[in-house]
């Protein structure tokens, strides 16, 4: 039974709505793209942990018990940024966080068991640990669209690859459920975390444009077009354009 969240075959794309776009499939992919840039460059994380609650609660509810919680968490000056989850069967919610507190790792793990409230003791689990690539911690953290290679059930196929990896581990909450999917605690973020993606991709992307006009660009667009019958000349000129980019940008790094 679904209670936090909408069955996948009933989920209809659309447009952005008052929890900033995180209820379809395409809202969801599309901020949780954003947040994981805004992550990864905003600030180092050191730990990640998750605080899963193994109880039924009304979202009425759980907007009691995650006061309690994020209150505890501020008091004991916890920097973080959590995001709410749901299980897969959409019947308990789950807290994930990422920590940019340098904090050993068995006092992580006392701060978040001592957030419980008591009603909860005993229906909960916290997990800690350490942060080894950043890039994958803040994608795992947003279940951002990204690509890579995923375990099979076949013996003989030990991975494969799949240009979505986290595909049935994001759930999109339902419209009853109307507490905000994720936030800060502490001062997490350096800056207000859209900031990051507006002022960087507009200044890339106009970049991109700029090299996708040399004329070098697009005559070599017009004969793989012409070779290839595929996609457009525009296509063709932007994906051009961007691998120029990156290629410029390594150059720029190496040097």
């Amino acid at each position: 039974m679904y209670i936090y969240t909408i069955p996948k075959d009933q989920i209809k794309d659309g447009p952005k709505d008052d929890n900033s776009g995180w209820r379809t499939i395409n809202g969801y992919c599309n901020r949780a793209k954003r947040l994981s840039y805004a992550i990864q460059m905003n600030r180092p994380i050191y730990s990640e942990a998750r605080l899963s609650i193994f109880k039924n609660y009304s979202p009425q509810d759980h907007a009691r018990i995650w006061g309690v919680i994020s209150r505890y968490l501020r008091k004991v000056h916890l920097t973080a940024l959590y995001i709410r989850e749901a299980n897969r069967t959409g019947t308990y919610i789950h807290y994930h966080f990422l920590v940019a507190d340098k904090t050993p790792l068995e006092e992580l793990a006392n701060k978040f068991k001592a957030s419980v409230p008591q009603e909860l003791v005993g229906l909960t689990e916290v997990h800690v640990d350490r942060v080894r690539d950043q890039r994958h911690a803040a994608n795992y953290f947003t279940k951002a669209r990204v690509g890579g290679r995923k375990n099979g059930n076949n013996a003989l196929i030990n991975h494969h690859y799949t240009r979505d990896v986290y595909f049935k581990e994001r759930q999109v909450f339902a419209s009853t459920f109307f507490l905000v999917k994720h936030g800060p605690i502490g001062q997490f973020w350096l800056k207000p975390w859209e900031q990051y993606w507006q002022k960087d991709i507009v200044v890339k992307e106009k970049e991109i444009e700029v090299i996708s006009r040399r004329q070098s660009i697009m005559n070599h667009a017009r004969v793989i077009y012409r070779t290839t019958g595929e996609m457009s000349v525009y296509k063709w000129r932007k994906l051009l354009a961007r691998r120029e980019y990156h290629s410029l940008r390594a150059m720029h790094r190496i040097a």
